[in-house]
């Protein structure tokens, strides 16, 4: 679905560089990890063409378009705006005491705990918005981030919060 809101914006002349995709996820690690983290796509770990399964051709998205490819530098372009709005969003929910993952809370890459390697999630890598990024809010074996996720005035801080990111990192690009 992603992809053809990108499209029907390309076709509506919309300024591609004030698109953003976000997803927004809950973390379930380790008890002993805290706070937001935003993944974004790294160019490295990321493959230029991407073509649908069988199995997917049913949908329509899939069937405008079974294939998309990006380009080397397509790719780096993307990890770049996905990592400044990425910073911005941290600052801002640092700001309004929103938890953020202490150590390195925006990555381009999960690693797999079953000793898979590196990846990108495919809601990244098979995107064509420039800037996109996938939120993990919190983590719900934490018990302190999962009270926060279950608080009505945690959710609008951090709702809040990403509205303001979005203001101020796109009026400024």
């Amino acid at each position: 679905m992603a992809n053809s809101y990108v499209r029907r914006a390309i076709k509506t002349g919309a300024d591609l560089e004030q698109v953003v995709f976000t997803s927004f996820h809950a973390d379930a690690l380790h008890p002993s990890m805290q706070g937001c983290m935003v993944y974004v796509p790294s160019a490295r770990h990321s493959k230029g063409r991407y073509s649908a399964g069988t199995r997917y051709a049913i949908y329509q998205e899939v069937s405008e378009r079974p294939t998309v490819s990006y380009s080397y530098n397509e790719r780096l372009r993307s990890q770049a705006l996905s990592s400044g709005f990425a910073d911005a969003l941290c600052q801002r929910l640092r700001s309004a005491n929103v938890g953020v993952h202490g150590r390195k809370p925006v990555r381009g890459y999960i690693i797999r705990r079953s000793g898979g390697g590196e990846w990108v999630p495919a809601i990244l890598k098979y995107n064509a918005a420039p800037t996109k990024i996938l939120v993990e809010i919190g983590n719900i074996r934490n018990e302190n981030d999962a009270a926060n996720m279950r608080d009505p005035a945690w959710r609008e801080r951090f709702a809040s919060a990403y509205v303001d990111a979005v203001i101020s990192y796109f009026s400024t690009q």
